[in-house]
């Protein structure tokens, strides 16, 4: 049966297995930049007050969140490039 996310669903596959490294590996390193910031601001925010608060944890919790998510973006990324590289030819596996 077919419904109205059909399409985008498809440009979106076409897309995500077409350029992996531009689909992931932006998102990734933009979330990268995202923990950056919090994770900067959280320890500017402790060593000028020198205690733990719910903001200076909740910007840890931030900062440690878009990171994972990043870095499994750019390993997606990576991964979905080199398998692609691999069936198109232009990697060669030696054994």
């Amino acid at each position: 049966k077919q419904t109205k996310l059909t399409l985008p669903i498809r440009i979106i596959q076409f897309i995500s297995l077409r350029h992996p490294l531009l689909f992931y590996g932006l998102p990734g390193l933009a979330l990268l930049a995202v923990s950056g910031y919090f994770a900067y601001n959280a320890l500017d925010y402790f060593s000028s007050y020198r205690y733990v608060t719910v903001l200076l944890t909740n910007r840890l919790f931030i900062a440690v969140g878009t990171a994972i998510i990043g870095i499994v973006l750019l390993a997606t990324g990576s991964m979905l490039y080199s398998i692609a590289a691999m069936l198109k030819g232009r990697i060669k596996i030696e054994s």
